[in-house]
C-alpha cells in the first residue's frame, strides 16, 4: 500500500506538470520513461533490482521481509530491519506503477488545459504555478476514483512479486490457502479485500467533496 500511495502521488504530480509545460524536452521525457515503466511487468523489475542491487552491488537483501534471526516486535532493530528488506519490493511496485499513473495524469491535464477557464486565466497573465494548481487539482478526481480501486485490491499483494522476495504478504498467504483449500482461510482474506474496496470508496466520497467544490454547491442548492 505505500508503494502504491507514492507511485500515485509522484505519478500525478509528474503528469500534470508534463502536460503543462507540453512541447518541451521534460514532457518528452517524463512521458517516455512513464512509457516504457507502464509496460514492465513488476515480476521483471523486481528480478532486475534484486541481480544489480542485491547481487551485484550487495547493498540491499535478495528477499524476506525482515532478518531472520529476530523476532517481529516493535523495537528499533526489528523496526529497521523491516524497512531495510523492503526496499526492494517497494521500488519494484513503485517504479511501474508511477509509470501508469505518469500516463494517465498527462492525458487528463492536456484535457483540462482547453478548458475555457485556463485559457482566460492565461489572458489575464495569471501566475503559471496558480494556473498549473487547478489544472492538477482538476485532473484528480478521476486518479482518485482509480486509486481506490487499486488501494482495494493492492490487499492481495502482488503474488509473483512476494514469491520472488520470499515476503511474508497477503499475497502469498492467500497462494498457500488456494494450494491447500483452506475455504476459511481465503473466505478471511477475501471479506479482507472487500471490506478494503469498501472503506477505501467510501474514503474517496470525502475526498471528492473536498477537492471539487461544485459537489459541495450542488449539495447546498439541493
Amino acid at each position: 500500500m505505500p508503494a502504491t500511495l507514492v507511485s500515485w502521488t509522484i505519478g500525478n504530480y509528474l503528469g500534470a506538470r508534463a502536460a503543462y509545460r507540453r512541447g518541451t524536452l521534460f514532457e518528452k521525457s517524463i512521458v517516455s520513461t512513464g512509457i516504457v515503466l507502464s509496460q514492465i511487468p513488476y515480476y521483471w523489475m523486481a528480478m532486475v533490482l534484486i541481480y544489480v542491487f542485491a547481487i551485484k552491488l550487495g547493498w540491499l537483501p535478495t528477499g524476506s521481509a525482515y532478518d531472520p534471526t529476530l523476532t517481529p516486535s516493535l523495537s528499533w532493530t526489528f523496526l529497521k530491519s523491516y524497512l531495510y528488506h523492503y526496499i526492494l519490493p517497494f521500488l519494484s511496485i513503485a517504479l511501474v506503477s508511477t509509470g501508469g499513473w505518469i500516463i494517465g495524469m498527462r492525458v487528463l491535464a492536456a484535457m483540462e488545459l482547453g478548458s475555457t477557464y485556463v485559457t482566460f486565466a492565461e489572458r489575464l497573465n495569471v501566475n503559471s504555478e496558480i494556473i498549473f494548481r487547478y489544472v492538477l487539482r482538476n485532473s484528480l478526481l478521476p486518479q482518485i476514483t482509480g486509486i481506490a480501486i487499486q488501494l482495494g485490491t493492492v490487499m492481495a499483494g502482488q503474488i509473483i512479486t512476494e514469491q520472488i522476495f520470499n515476503y511474508q504478504g497477503m499475497g502469498i498467504l492467500l497462494a498457500r490457502a488456494l494450494g491447500s483449500r483452506d475455504y476459511p482461510m481465503i473466505q478471511g482474506i477475501f471479506l479482507i479485500l472487500i471490506g478494503t474496496l469498501l472503506i477505501a470508496n467510501f474514503i474517496v466520497e470525502f475526498l471528492y467533496v473536498l477537492i471539487d467544490p461544485r459537489i459541495r454547491l450542488g449539495a447546498r442548492e439541493e
